[in-house]
């Protein structure tokens, strides 16, 4: 599970929060959301929308992240959380 969330969706989990990079999706799978995601006592909903694999823009409970090294950085350690990842390519 976790090489397909790392390496297919881009989110890896750290301690400083849950980092969103470039995701890799596998050709002909729809690739639209993924829900439930926690960490700490936050709880994360991820939805991409576009094609491609590079992202123009994250944004959490509709708040723009910025990138840091090509990443974003989630770290609201608690409530739920919706991040829409807008990609292309």
């Amino acid at each position: 599970f976790h090489m397909l969330v790392c390496g297919i969706y881009g989110i890896e989990k750290s301690r400083e929060g849950i980092l969103v990079s470039a995701p890799d999706p596998i050709p002909g799978v729809p690739f639209t959301e993924l829900l439930h995601v926690c960490w700490r006592n936050a709880v994360y909903n991820f939805h991409w929308e576009g094609k491609g694999s590079r992202i123009v823009q994250v944004l959490t409970d509709g708040h723009r992240a910025e990138p840091v090294a090509g990443k974003f950085l989630l770290d609201q350690q608690s409530g739920e959380h919706e991040v829409k990842v807008l990609l292309e390519k």
